[in-house]
């Protein structure tokens, strides 16, 4: 079950107990919801409902209730939804999909980062892929994260990405911009230069 308390002046709180749920899950325990505030305090929770659903909920400063107001169809099993303020006010959300196969033998398994976009929480945009550059986007993809700074919008990830020298995997941090409150986004760059590697020595 989920719930969640509120207050004003960080002294006195409203309790909304078991406003949704239960929620199942099988094996380890993943992070399954994530919230984010708006200007007029309107609180925005996106919870990884079943495999290949995600309930998006609105809590209002002058409304007693948690209201359920959109669900979001996943093409395939997601974990991890992480829901927050774009530039100009309106919504994003990111969520991972769960490892597959690999493609081959010398590759990692595969996830990708999903987002949607909305004005309001109720009305959200198709699922697209975040990361499509070929440097990185056949490999792990997680710990997704944004902010909103100066009219763009940042998204930085971290990837299980091969050395082409060493031949070996490290995990690495990168960022996307968007400049056009998420519709499109930059390249993938390349943040970190860790030096820990996984794989032969």
């Amino acid at each position: 079950y989920l719930s969640v308390k509120t207050s004003i002046d960080g002294a006195n709180w409203n309790e909304y107990i078991r406003y949704a749920g239960p929620y199942r899950y099988v094996g380890k325990e993943v992070g399954i919801v994530s919230l984010t505030v708006d200007d007029a305090g309107v609180v925005y929770i996106v919870v990884t409902a079943e495999e290949r659903k995600l309930e998006v909920f609105r809590l209002r400063p002058d409304d007693p209730t948690v209201e359920l107001i959109s669900v979001l169809p996943m093409k395939s099993a997601t974990i991890a939804p992480r829901i927050s303020m774009r530039s100009d006010g309106g919504l994003l959300l990111f969520a991972s999909r769960e490892p597959v196969a690999a493609l081959e033998d010398d590759q990692p398994e595969t996830t990708t980062i999903v987002y949607f976009r909305s004005d309001d929480g109720e009305t959200w945009s198709s699922e697209e892929e975040l990361i499509e550059d070929e440097a990185v986007r056949i490999t792990l993809h997680f710990l997704q994260k944004h902010a909103a700074f100066d009219g763009k919008e940042y998204a930085i990830f971290q990837a299980f990405v091969r050395d082409p020298d060493l031949q070996q995997y490290s995990n690495q941090l990168f960022v996307k911009i968007s400049e056009d409150q998420g519709r499109t986004w930059s390249p993938s760059v390349q943040l970190s230069n860790f030096s820990e590697f996984s794989g032969d020595e």
